[in-house]
């Protein structure tokens, strides 16, 4: 019996209405059935309804068919080669509780299979090839949910993280674009001053030098705000698009990098962490840069959350400011290094082995999905064709080490 179609949720479904026989059946007539009808895999032995015993056609037909086994069994009731204690269930248990059963109480039902009963009576009899089939597929669909619960959880990581660019991006925004808003406040009223004083007749021309020379400035200054807010917004719809999509295509390391340290700023200036970044300018990729922007996001963000523990005043525990390095090396082989190390409190060497697993965190209950690291994993090893390493910084602290191609798989 193949099992195929929707999840197998109790033993009923599985069982083979088989026939069954009563106690006094001659052994000579069971070899006779088993010949007649090779389909059937077993028998259960009835009183009345009630099942007494099982003959399975494998051990059975090893018995009878040996040497005297037909003189010995042939004319003597099935109750002598029956098995006395077979695993009988009823229908409605789960094939979960069945394999349960089967393995710690009375393994041997693997190779004979065993009984179904329904209130009581004899209902069916499964194969412990059924049972296995059922199991590996009810494995494959609980494991087809997890996949997908954790995609899900990963999408959702992924969400927060361009949630927190969104912000980081609006409040650098409003830096230039208040500055830009003030000069044209000022202006204006510097403006309106000047049309006071020319519509009465006593302008000069220093009066007028100054107006144009104020209006240069201000023109200037509202220039440089307002392109400055232009290449935030670039950038930000470029990060976004990229961290969104998985579009490949050519960019400069550097720009990327910064784009995101951008949009972090916000975040590190509240928790006090000072960020020193040295990246090549030239260094070109022919990669995904959303999926770079991801990792470093998300291995800074780790950092932030866990390095530090709480201080005033940007200094954590041991009195030392917060500090952060990010650094990018070229390697041989067209290849590069993207280092991110901290002087926190470090990643314990039991903790170590661990921190890229699925579903761990230290922070269980305080806000902790254990996804962030594993994302950066993923990305790396299966996106970037890369990897990643963590190590004890020197001096203290936590270092981790990526490493990636210049042109991805």
């Amino acid at each position: 019996m193949s099992v195929a179609g929707g999840d197998v949720a109790v033993v009923r479904s599985l069982r083979r209405p088989a026939p069954a026989i009563p106690p006094e059946t001659l052994g000579k007539q069971v070899a006779r059935l088993f010949e007649e009808d090779r389909s059937v895999p077993a028998f259960a032995v009835l009183r009345g309804r009630s099942p007494v015993g099982l003959i399975d056609r494998l051990g059975f037909m090893s018995r009878f068919a040996a040497r005297y086994g037909r003189d010995l069994f042939g004319h003597k009731p099935i109750t002598q080669m029956m098995d006395r204690d077979p695993l009988i269930v009823d229908a409605a248990l789960t094939v979960d509780e069945v394999s349960r059963r089967l393995f710690t109480q009375n393994p041997k039902a693997l190779h004979t299979g065993f009984i179904v009963t329904e209130d009581g009576a004899y209902a069916g009899i499964v194969t412990g090839i059924d049972l296995l089939q059922a199991v590996a597929h009810s494995l494959a669909t609980t494991n087809e949910h997890l996949r997908e619960a954790q995609a899900s959880l990963v999408q959702s990581e992924k969400m927060a993280a361009l949630g927190a660019l969104v912000a980081g991006v609006a409040h650098e925004i409003n830096t230039p674009i208040g500055s830009a808003l003030t000069a044209a406040t000022a202006f204006g009223e510097r403006a309106k001053s000047f049309g006071a004083l020319a519509g009465g007749g006593s302008i000069r021309r220093t009066d007028i030098d100054r107006f144009v020379g104020a209006a240069l400035e201000a023109s200037d200054y509202m220039e440089a705000n307002i392109r400055r807010a232009s290449e935030l917004i670039t950038g930000f719809k470029q990060i976004a698009v990229d961290q969104t999509s998985d579009e490949r295509r050519h960019f400069r390391l550097a720009q990327c990098l910064d784009d995101v340290m951008l949009s972090l700023n916000p975040r590190l200036r509240k928790e006090a962490v000072g960020v020193a970044l040295s990246c090549p300018p030239d260094l070109e990729l022919d990669s995904y840069p959303g999926a770079v922007a991801q990792v470093l996001t998300n291995l800074v963000m780790n950092a932030v959350a866990h390095a530090f523990a709480p201080g005033p005043g940007g200094a954590w525990t041991d009195g030392r400011p917060r500090r952060m390095t990010i650094t990018v090396e070229p390697l041989a082989g067209d290849a590069l290094e993207l280092v991110v190390a901290d002087n926190g409190g470090g990643v314990p060497a039991d903790v170590q082995p661990r921190v890229f697993d699925p579903f761990f965190t230290t922070r269980r209950g305080q806000g902790g999905t254990g996804l962030g690291l594993h994302i950066v994993f993923n990305l790396l090893a299966q996106r970037l064709g890369g990897g990643i390493r963590v190590e004890d910084a020197e001096g203290g602290g936590a270092r981790f080490v990526a490493w990636l191609p210049l042109v991805a798989p």
